[in-house]
């Protein structure tokens, strides 16, 4: 791909701006994938994608300066996404490549700890920056407040608002904070607790850790649903399925009572 100027790159239109992004996220997996994976993965890529959200009817209906600005939002989520997936790809490499894995190894034990420890804070921050996609979509602002998740929970936290939808969402997010990115950014690491034990880490415990990443992946479509038709009408995980029902037919008062159930779980 051809190098720019910051000049350059400010002159390109948004259209153009949006097409450089998303080439930069397909070259990357035909880089690691190969050619073959773009077809495999087709619908995903195509949901994935800063030209999608770009062509929504809601953001069509902004003017350029707002667009351009959703699309570097949209690009900091998925570039964000994708640093969190590397971490996968180093561990297979760099861990688990011979098939056979010595956990009483040191070094083993230290790159697999580090490995999760970025992977944790990373899909963190890929939720605030997919907040603050979500806010600027609603509001033309960014959250400026010291706390990007209170600022964020509160706006949230509206019948009215159509990207409520996400309320569960946020939900998970703030247990995952609580549980696995808390201890490792104040000096309580879990990760360096267990190492000490020397032991192979716990699979369902490894898997608990990529919960956040996983709930990222699968925000698009209901994203892009919102953007195009101010609903959401598809619901994942089956936890969610009561308030997806009254976020679509729900009276304020029965939306109030669900949203209220929720956030009191985040304080």
């Amino acid at each position: 791909m051809k190098s720019l100027t910051l000049n350059e790159l400010a002159n390109l239109s948004n259209y153009d701006l949006a097409l450089r992004m998303d080439s930069i996220l397909i070259n990357n997996e035909i880089e690691i994938y190969g050619i073959h994976s773009l077809e495999r993965n087709k619908n995903f890529r195509n949901l994935h994608s800063v030209v999608t959200i770009l062509n929504t009817k809601y953001v069509k209906t902004l003017n350029e300066e707002k667009q351009r600005k959703i699309c570097y939002l949209t690009f900091n989520t998925l570039l964000q996404m994708e640093y969190t997936s590397f971490t996968d790809g180093a561990k297979n490499h760099y861990i688990y490549l011979n098939g056979v894995v010595n956990w009483s190894s040191s070094s083993t034990q230290i790159r697999n700890a580090a490995l999760t420890q970025f992977g944790i804070i990373s899909s963190r921050i890929t939720m605030e920056c997919f907040m603050q996609l979500l806010h600027y979509l609603d509001t033309g602002e960014e959250i400026k407040a010291k706390s990007t998740f209170k600022a964020f929970k509160k706006w949230l936290n509206n019948p009215n608002n159509i990207f409520s939808y996400f309320a569960t969402h946020t939900l998970s997010a703030f247990k995952f904070d609580r549980k696995y990115r808390s201890p490792e950014v104040h000096a309580s690491s879990k990760l360096s607790s267990k190492l000490l034990l020397m032991g192979e880490p716990d699979n369902k415990e490894q898997n608990n850790m990529l919960e956040l990443q996983g709930i990222l992946m699968n925000v698009w479509q209901s994203l892009i649903e919102i953007l195009n038709d101010g609903k959401c009408y598809s619901m994942m995980g089956s936890e969610n399925f009561k308030w997806h029902k009254a976020y679509l037919h729900g009276t304020d008062e029965e939306k109030e009572s669900f949203l209220k159930v929720i956030f009191e779980q985040m304080k």
